[in-house]
């Protein structure tokens, strides 16, 4: 018995506490209820995109979801609308397990030079928390719908590097790369593609120092960009 009973729990499980309370005068009272002792999972994704266009600006959102099994009270959104600069966000507040959240980005971007192909939003816990899914936080939304190479990066490149292919349909897309004379450096890379951007990662440690030539091809389309490993 204690005027102030504490208990810590020593393993997972659901359990069943009940607090009994006897006055002075023997009047008693009760309380319980169930306790799920988990291993706390922090995990942030994003579930959709949208971009809503007026003249130059897009007006970019997101779709947040809290996929682990503790409250979310703070992150940080960043948007790319392909290369026209990058907007950063932060937001506050309390997202419960299983919840979702509209985010709209308070500013907008332009694209001043071209008109952009795609843009990406991603999300970020860090320093507060540490997310268990990092395959989750980011997703790119295509704006034109036509195959082709949109983004290398980092581009320079030291070990890997990531490409950004924008698929029409559903389809195998071959990536070939060649040195500046015509040699291919590696066997082709045969990827299952899926309508929208596709994320490929490459591992180039074993390129030299250079510039090449990455070609993506899809059915008889066929895009090609410089990449420079430093």
């Amino acid at each position: 018995s204690s005027s102030d009973p504490i208990n810590i729990y020593d393993s997972l499980g659901l359990y069943y506490p009940q607090l009994i309370a006897i006055s002075s005068q023997g009047c008693r009272d009760t309380a319980d209820g169930f306790v799920n002792v988990l291993i706390p999972v922090v995990d942030i994704a994003i579930m959709d995109v949208e971009d809503r266009i007026s003249g130059n600006e897009h007006r970019l959102s997101a779709t947040l979801i809290n996929l682990g099994n503790v409250e979310i009270s703070s992150f940080s959104i960043r948007a790319q609308l392909q290369s026209n600069g990058v907007l950063v966000e932060n937001w506050n507040g309390k997202l419960a397990p299983n919840q979702t959240l509209q985010y709209d980005f308070g500013s907008g971007l332009f694209n001043w030079n071209q008109t952009p192909q795609f843009f990406c939003i991603d999300v970020d816990l860090a320093p507060a928390a540490v997310d268990e899914d990092l395959s989750n936080n980011k997703l790119c939304e295509s704006l034109t719908g036509d195959f082709d190479i949109l983004q290398v990066f980092p581009n320079p490149f030291t070990d890997n590097f990531t490409v950004l292919i924008q698929s029409a349909v559903n389809g195998e897309v071959i990536i070939d790369i060649y040195d500046v004379v015509g040699r291919q450096l590696m066997e082709s890379y045969s990827y299952s593609a899926v309508t929208g951007i596709n994320e490929l990662r490459i591992n180039s440690q074993h390129f030299g120092t250079g510039l090449y030539f990455l070609k993506a091809r899809q059915e008889d389309q066929e895009r090609e960009i410089m990449i420079f490993k430093n």
